[in-house]
């Protein structure tokens, strides 16, 4: 049974993702209902997202965004260099991150796009280096 954690954002923004989809799909968008008394179940709608369409993740920092959890050098290391994958670990390091639906607008050429949000936590002593690499 997973649990669930409620948090109140307000992010500060930091950078912004701009990829594009390398084969088409579909993103299937959850959008809930029109009026908060309606008890009306969330309705689904896809996107059809071609090849080369652009997806933009916005990048920003909040506070309360719950910090990784305390990890031993080494799993942090693991983690950091891509080599802990295996999400039943329970020894395993994360940083948690918080991700909006997706949802589709108009860029500034007034071309629809894909935007996403991702929050994560603004606490900066949890960044480690490897090399010149910071995450």
């Amino acid at each position: 049974m997973s649990s669930t954690l409620t948090v109140r954002l307000s992010p500060s923004p930091a950078f912004c993702i701009k990829s594009t989809s390398l084969q088409p799909g579909v993103f299937n968008v959850s959008s809930s209902s029109s009026s908060k008394d309606s008890l009306d179940a969330p309705s689904r709608r896809s996107i059809p997202i071609p090849k080369g369409f652009k997806v933009f993740v916005n990048i920003a920092w909040d506070k309360n965004v719950p910090p990784p959890p305390e990890g031993s050098e080494d799993a942090i290391q693991r983690a950091m260099l891509g080599q802990d994958v295996d999400e039943l670990n329970t020894d395993g390091w994360f940083v948690p991150v918080i991700v909006s639906d997706g949802r589709e607008d108009r860029d500034k050429c007034e071309l629809y796009r894909l935007y996403t949000d991702a929050y994560a936590v603004t606490n900066h002593h949890s960044l480690r280096t490897i090399g010149n690499q910071r995450i």
